[in-house]
């Protein structure tokens, strides 16, 4: 296995250690939809739907580092425990906290603009 191109936090997946970096821009941008449908909550009914809504994002980081993994191989390696600490790495190597709300910016937040 190549040398990670990418800084990221090391996970145990499957039989091997892998670099979970952040998510590129390119990456969270198309992503974006389904990053904000899966930080609405779990709840017991919708547990199933999430993991799908996860696997897509966590690929999508881990494939920074390693292209050759694919979603469907990481699906069967992931446990429970594991995809939601994944979780939490790819949202805090992307900057981004779970459940965490966006500042909305005012009027008085802007700049004054001199001409």
């Amino acid at each position: 296995m190549a040398e990670p191109k990418f800084e990221g936090e090391k996970v145990r997946v499957g039989d091997r250690d892998l670099i979970v970096p952040s998510l590129s821009v390119k990456q969270a941008r198309r992503l974006w939809p389904e990053i904000l449908e899966l930080d609405k909550g779990i709840t017991p009914a919708n547990l199933p739907e999430k993991f799908g809504q996860a696997i897509p994002i966590i690929h999508a980081a881990i494939s920074r580092n390693y292209p050759d993994i694919t979603a469907d191989e990481l699906e069967d390696q992931i446990d429970v425990k594991t995809l939601r600490k994944l979780l939490l790495i790819v949202s805090g190597q992307s900057g981004m906290t779970p459940g965490e709300k966006l500042p909305v910016a005012s009027a008085k937040d802007d700049p004054p603009v001199v001409h």
